[in-house]
């Protein structure tokens, strides 16, 4: 009875969902709940630790970007930063428009363009990634509105930890993009280069594999750290044979990260290091290819390097000697992820099946193998939401299909 009831009301919504005022009419919903949910956490709804309106912690970056924002509004590159360009610039244009020389005057901006603009246009991108990558419309409105109401769920999932108030603090502004960081911008630009992606393996069409391009160069001019995600892709077309295909987005990535490279290589010039290799972020903490590693010795300290494998042995070592049964679930857990991607990519295409499986992980990026990710995986495994959050409802349609067709 309850199995004949689902099949009626999946069939049901089916011809609702058809309907494109239908569409329209929900997503809109759901972006008006993310704005609303985004207001009240302005307002202090609910309470927040270290939050004074528009104000939300997230452990004193923000000055480094607003240094980098004040060289760039001044016309300069006499300093080299350690950070990318992107979120700068972005603050520089701000500070242009509406004439502001304070962070403080500058916050509001921030918080509206990364909270409400992005935020508000990511709910309509996630539902419409999901529906495209499982061929599913239904599966597209609840991955839409799950992210709309996310910051309220991370609130309500972290309410067991022993230490609610202060892990909610960063957390739960950070994954509204409540910030003044460039992980939302950057969030924001791989889930249109993956929406633009899936539209091309849709179609082939030869436009949408540039659209791609162009937003994973605007990612990469964000946070050079998603550089997996990149990978990921080119994996992907790599894989189908496409390699003109493959030339094309790689090159318009490249254009698109062109303005990194143009700015690294004056201000290595101004601060008298031309030897920097203006390709690679200026990121101090980038091990064995840390392009600052001669003058600041960073190369042969572990716990300062992006990618550092031997901090990452050491961690596993450690985990081994220490919580052996923790590794040995791990061990499970990874397995049995392994084992569902086998399963279920007969009934998704391989190439959807790897953007599935592979984007919570590649959307971590490198700083999965580094000390930073180690002492603060909350906040660097965030970025994973909206891509752990489709692979969840694939898991939910796998299952209903599963029980449907057993019924028949």
């Amino acid at each position: 009875m309850l199995l004949k009831l689902l099949r009626f009301s999946i069939d049901f919504i089916n011809v609702v969902v058809q309907k494109k005022r239908f569409s329209l009419l929900f997503y809109t919903s759901a972006v008006v709940i993310r704005i609303l949910i985004v207001v009240l956490l302005i307002l202090g709804f609910p309470v927040l630790e270290s939050h004074d309106f528009w104000y939300f912690h997230h452990g004193g970056d923000q000055n480094y970007y607003f240094d980098f924002a004040n060289v760039l509004v001044e016309g300069g590159s006499n300093q080299y930063f350690s950070v990318n360009l992107g979120w700068p610039a972005i603050m520089a244009i701000m500070m242009h428009i509406f004439d502001v020389t304070l962070f403080s005057e500058l916050l509001p901006y921030v918080v509206i363009f990364n909270g409400i603009m992005l935020g508000g246009l990511s709910v309509v991108l996630v539902g419409k990634l999901t529906a495209r990558l499982l061929n599913s419309v239904i599966a597209g409105y609840f991955a839409g509105f799950l992210w709309a109401v996310m910051p309220w769920l991370i609130y309500l999932l972290l309410w067991p930890h022993p230490y609610a108030d202060l892990v909610r603090m960063p957390y739960v502004p950070g994954v509204a993009w409540l910030q003044g960081l460039p992980d939302g911008p950057g969030m924001f630009f791989i889930l249109v280069s993956v929406y633009c992606f899936v539209r091309y393996l849709d179609s082939y069409q030869i436009s949408w594999i540039i659209f791609s391009g162009v937003s994973c160069g605007l990612m990469l001019l964000f946070r050079v750290h998603f550089v997996t995600m990149l990978l990921l892709l080119v994996c992907v077309i790599a894989m189908r044979g496409y390699w003109w295909d493959l030339l094309l987005f790689l090159s318009v990535t490249g254009i698109m990260y062109v303005p990194q490279i143009i700015y690294n290589r004056f201000s290595s010039l101004a601060i008298g290091a031309p030897g920097y290799n203006p390709w690679l972020p200026g990121y101090l903490y980038f091990g064995f290819i840390d392009v600052m590693a001669d003058t600041v010795f960073y190369y042969d300290n572990s716990s300062f390097n992006v990618i550092s494998v031997d901090h990452w042995i050491d961690y596993i070592v450690t985990l081994v000697q220490d919580n052996f049964i923790v590794f040995c679930l791990l061990c499970v857990v990874f397995c049995l992820y392994i084992f569902c991607w086998i399963v279920t990519r007969s009934v998704l295409d391989l190439s959807r099946s790897l953007i599935v499986f592979v984007a919570p992980l590649a959307s971590i990026g490198i700083l999965s193998v580094s000390s930073v990710f180690a002492d603060n995986a909350y906040r660097f495994a965030l970025p994973a939401i909206p891509f752990v959050l489709i692979l969840g409802i694939w898991f939910c349609v796998f299952v209903i299909r599963n029980k449907v067709l057993q019924n028949h």
